[in-house]
């Protein structure tokens, strides 16, 4: 099936199919033509890119998921607000609840995350990876002595145009594994 599905996918590129049901496949139209303005605020961090794209139907299953600041990030408020869920979904739940469990791993500059789940993803799953609204930018310890707070305003998903569909409280990105 899975040939099956790629042959059409390359005939049709303006459409998706997934063989799960009609609501799945009206729901990933949704999220790829979703958008909101991303002009973004100076000043406050954004998020330049996420892997795999938002929409994205053959994402191989022991890739990680890649996320790209446009500046350091603080680790742990960036970890408490990433969710991976086995299914799609349309608003991000309370808490996170029942996100799947992994690693993740930063890079040097704290610019860049990969997330790995602590098991193989399932093949031709829809999986949504939400991220809540209010990660934190990197702050000095000379920034907490003078007292400038500006920069602990957090992210505002808000101003993410093309990388996923505005939710409740932060954004959600589908995508299909391989």
């Amino acid at each position: 099936m899975k040939e099956k599905t790629k042959a059409y996918l390359r005939s049709n590129p303006d459409r998706i199919f997934i063989d799960k049901t009609k609501l799945i496949q009206a729901f990933i139209l949704l999220i790829m033509i979703a958008g909101c303005d991303h002009s973004g605020i100076e000043g406050t961090p954004s998020i330049v890119s996420i892997t795999p794209a938002n929409g994205a139907v053959d994402f191989p299953r022991d890739s990680g998921i890649r996320i790209t600041f446009n500046g350091p990030m603080d680790s742990d408020s960036c970890e408490e607000r990433f969710g991976l869920f086995e299914h799609a979904l349309i608003e991000i739940p309370a808490g996170l609840f029942g996100h799947m469990n992994g690693t993740f791993i930063w890079n040097p500059e704290f610019t860049e995350v990969t997330f790995h789940s602590n098991d193989l993803l399932p093949e031709s799953h829809i999986y949504s990876l939400c991220l809540l609204e209010g990660m934190q930018p990197m702050h000095s310890h000379h920034d907490d002595m003078m007292g400038d707070h500006s920069h602990l305003d957090g992210m505002d998903m808000r101003h993410m145009s093309g990388l996923g569909t505005p939710a409740n409280n932060g954004v959600i990105i589908a995508f299909t594994t391989l």
